[in-house]
């Protein structure tokens, strides 16, 4: 068992330090710092997400990444045209979304609401989500579901 926590460790570790090499563009100046950073981070994730949280599938999540991003790109356009034609309608209005998710699907579930423009997760109960929308009266139900099953395949 202990050697399994330390490999997890190590592999969340090499995670972020891979993470920090990209989003830094490689820039290690103040080692010690990055090196405080780097294990603040990874003794959080152990903390916040323990072992066995997550079961991703990775052919899966490559298959979410094309989907999302073009719903992203959609719904961008349509909070674009909203808000810069006033003859747009906007009807924002709160829906509560029944899911039978497991706890982290509901995660990243309601992760990728909050990150598709128009709409935003604001609660997550037991056996629902419940979400803010821009504009009620698209068949916002329907997408989620969509949504929903998208991200089940996933994890």
């Amino acid at each position: 068992m202990k050697l399994t926590v330390i490999r997890v460790f190590l592999l969340r570790l090499i995670f972020f330090l891979f993470l920090w090499t990209v989003l830094s563009a490689a820039d290690f100046d103040e080692l010690l710092m990055v090196g405080c950073i780097l294990l603040l981070a990874t003794l959080t994730s152990m903390y916040v997400v323990p072992r066995g949280f997550w079961s991703l599938r990775p052919a899966a999540c490559l298959r979410f990444i094309p989907y999302f991003l073009s719903h992203s790109l959609r719904g961008g356009w349509d909070v674009a045209k909203r808000a810069f034609l006033p003859s747009m309608p906007l009807s924002p209005g709160i829906i509560e979304f029944n899911t039978d998710t497991t706890e982290s699907q509901k995660a990243m579930f309601a992760w990728s609401i909050s990150l598709l423009p128009g709409t935003a997760t604001i609660a997550i109960n037991e056996h629902s989500l419940i979400v803010h929308v821009l504009d009620q009266s698209l068949d916002v139900e329907s997408s989620l579901r969509e949504l929903e099953v998208k991200v089940k395949t996933c994890c």
